[in-house]
C-alpha cells in the first residue's frame, strides 16, 4: 500500500514540476506577472480567493514518510479546521475572513468489575469487567475580518495586515456507569479517576461554561504561487484577546439512605472568569488558497 502511495507522490510531485516548468513567470506589457502562454500567476482586482488549512495535509506527508503509527489520511470534517476568504480590491490589497470550526467528540473506556456477575458467582465475577464510558463533546466557532497589504516579486508574495476576531466555545462531558447504583449495590465498582469518590457519589454530566472571546491584532506572513492562482502560504499572528466563561453546571447521582433511593443533584460552579491576553500566536497558520 505504501508503494502505490509513494508512486502517487512522486506522480503528483512531476505534474507540480510541470506547472512549474510552464508557468515560469514572465512579465506582460501591462506589468503584471504571466506564464509564457499569458495566464496571470498572481491575484488581481476583483479576484475572490479561497482555501483550507494546510496543516494536517502536511502533517500527514510528515508522519508518513516518518512512519508514524498515528497516521490517518487528513479529511475535510468538522474537527479543528480552518477555512479563508479573500476579495482583492486591488492587486495588492484584499479584505479577508476566515472561519476556525472545532466540533468533535472524543469517546474513552475503563474496565471495571462486574458487580451483579462478582456477587452471583465471586470466582467467574473476579475475571469479569465492564465498561464505564466518558463522552466529551466539544464545539467552537471562530470568526475573523481584516484588510491585508501585499508586496513582493515573481511568485513570492508578502503580506501583512489587521484583523478582528469574534468567537465562542464549549465542552460537555457525559458519563455513563457500567455498575448501576441501587439499594443493594450503594457503593458500585467504578473508574474513580472520572469522579466517582467514597461516599458514592458519580458525575453524570458536566456541562461547561460557555466561553465567548473578541480578538484584535496583526498578522504576518508570505505565499507562494506553486502555480497560476493556486499558492501555499503560512503566517503568525500579534494580539489582544478578552474572554469570559459562564458558569458550569455538574450533575452527580448519589443513593440517599433516608429515602432509601438514587438521587441527582445539580450544581453550579464558580463565578465567571474573565481573561486577558497579549500574545504572539507561535504556532502559526499554513494554508493552501485558489484564486479565481
Amino acid at each position: 500500500m505504501k508503494k502505490v502511495i509513494i508512486s502517487l507522490g512522486l506522480c503528483l510531485f512531476a505534474g507540480f514540476s510541470a506547472i512549474a516548468q510552464e508557468a515560469e513567470a514572465t512579465s506582460s506589457a501591462s506589468g503584471a506577472v504571466v506564464t509564457k502562454k499569458g495566464t496571470p500567476i498572481l491575484p488581481q482586482a476583483g479576484d475572490y480567493a479561497i482555501g483550507v488549512s494546510a496543516n494536517p495535509f502536511l502533517r500527514y506527508l510528515g508522519n508518513f514518510f516518518g512512519k508514524q503509527n498515528d497516521n490517518g489520511v487528513p479529511a475535510f470534517g468538522w474537527g479543528a479546521f480552518t477555512v479563508y476568504g479573500k476579495y482583492f480590491l486591488e492587486d495588492n490589497r484584499a479584505i479577508r475572513v476566515r472561519l476556525n470550526i472545532n466540533y468533535g467528540s472524543t469517546q474513552d473506556k475503563r474496565f471495571v468489575r462486574d458487580d451483579q456477575l462478582f456477587a452471583n458467582d465471586p470466582l467467574l465475577g473476579a475475571l469479569a469487567t465492564v465498561a464505564d464510558v466518558r463522552q466529551v463533546g466539544t464545539q467552537g466557532l471562530n470568526l475573523s475580518a481584516g484588510y491585508e497589504f501585499r508586496r513582493g516579486r515573481g511568485r513570492l508574495q508578502g503580506f501583512y495586515g489587521g484583523e478582528v476576531t469574534l468567537g465562542y466555545g464549549k465542552v460537555n462531558t457525559s458519563y455513563t456507569w457500567a455498575n448501576p447504583m441501587t439499594d443493594v449495590n450503594q457503593n458500585p465498582t467504578s473508574t474513580l479517576m472520572w469522579g466517582a469518590v467514597n461516599p458514592p457519589l458519580r458525575t453524570l454530566k458536566d456541562k461547561g461554561g460557555l466561553t465567548v472571546n473578541l480578538g484584535l491584532g496583526g498578522f504576518a506572513g508570505v505565499e507562494y504561487f506553486i502555480a497560476p492562482q493556486i499558492s501555499l502560504g503560512g503566517e503568525v499572528g500579534l494580539g489582544l484577546g478578552y474572554a469570559t466563561t459562564g458558569q458550569s453546571e455538574i450533575t452527580v447521582e448519589s443513593f440517599n439512605a433516608g429515602t432509601a433511593q438514587v438521587e441527582e443533584m445539580s450544581q453550579r460552579g464558580g463565578a465567571p472568569n474573565r481573561d486577558f491576553t497579549f500574545a504572539v500566536d507561535g504556532f502559526g497558520r499554513i494554508f493552501l488558497l485558489f484564486h479565481f
